[in-house]
C-alpha cells in the first residue's frame, strides 16, 4: 500500500507542478492583458480628457464647474418697431424677380408701398429698388404696357415721386395705343393727385 500511496504522491506532485506551471502560464497571459487594459483606459482616459478641454477653449462661457439649476426664466417677446415689422411682412409677399414684367410691377408697387410705409431710414434704399424694377419692366416691356400695367407703373412711379418719369410713361402710352377716355382720365387722375 505503501508502494501505492508513494505512487499517488508522485503523481499528485507531477499534476500539481503542471498546474503550477499553467497557472504560471496563464497569470503571464492574464498580466499581458490586464496592462493592454490598463494602457487601453489610461488612452481613452486621456482622449476623453483633451476633448473636454478642447471645449472648454472653444466655449468660455460654459460652466465648467457644478452647474445650479435655476428656475427658468420667461423672456419677454422682443417687440419690434412697427415700421419694422411692417417692412419683414411686406417683403415676405415679395414675388420672385423673373423675366415678366408683371412681377417686376408688383415689386416695384411693394418697394414703393414700403418707401411710405417702413422705416424711415430704409426710405431711400427702398425708393431706388423700385425705381430699378420699374427700368427693369420697361426695359422688358419695350415701354409697351397695357392699360392695368401702365395704371400701375405711373401710380408706382408718382409714389416714389418721379412725376416726369409717370407722365412720361403715360404719353408714350398714349402715343403707342388709342386708349379710352376713360384710361386716360384714369391716369391723368393719378398723376395730378
Amino acid at each position: 500500500m505503501k508502494k501505492q500511496t508513494n505512487h499517488t504522491k508522485s503523481k499528485q506532485t507531477k499534476m500539481a507542478t503542471e498546474m503550477t506551471r499553467a497557472v504560471a502560464r496563464r497569470s503571464r497571459w492574464q498580466r499581458f492583458w490586464g496592462i493592454v487594459a490598463l494602457v487601453g483606459l489610461f488612452l481613452c482616459g486621456y482622449m476623453l480628457g483633451g476633448d473636454i478641454q478642447s471645449r472648454k477653449l472653444k466655449c468660455p462661457v460654459c460652466p465648467t464647474e457644478s452647474v445650479e439649476v435655476a428656475a427658468p426664466q420667461v423672456e419677454e417677446p422682443v417687440v419690434l418697431p412697427v415700421c419694422a415689422e411692417v417692412e419683414r411682412l411686406m417683403l415676405q409677399h415679395l414675388p420672385n424677380a423673373t423675366e415678366e414684367s408683371d412681377d417686376r410691377i408688383d415689386r416695384a408697387k411693394i418697394y414703393a408701398k414700403l418707401s411710405e410705409r417702413g422705416c424711415p431710414e430704409n426710405t431711400e434704399m427702398y425708393i431706388e429698388l423700385a425705381r430699378a424694377e420699374l427700368d427693369i419692366a420697361r426695359a422688358i416691356e419695350d415701354d409697351e404696357f397695357d392699360h392695368e400695367e401702365t395704371i400701375d407703373v405711373v401710380e408706382t412711379y408718382k409714389r416714389i415721386h418721379m412725376q416726369a418719369a409717370a407722365e412720361e410713361i403715360f404719353e408714350k402710352a398714349k402715343k403707342l395705343t388709342n386708349p379710352a377716355i376713360d384710361f386716360i382720365l384714369q391716369v391723368e387722375k393719378i398723376i395730378n393727385e
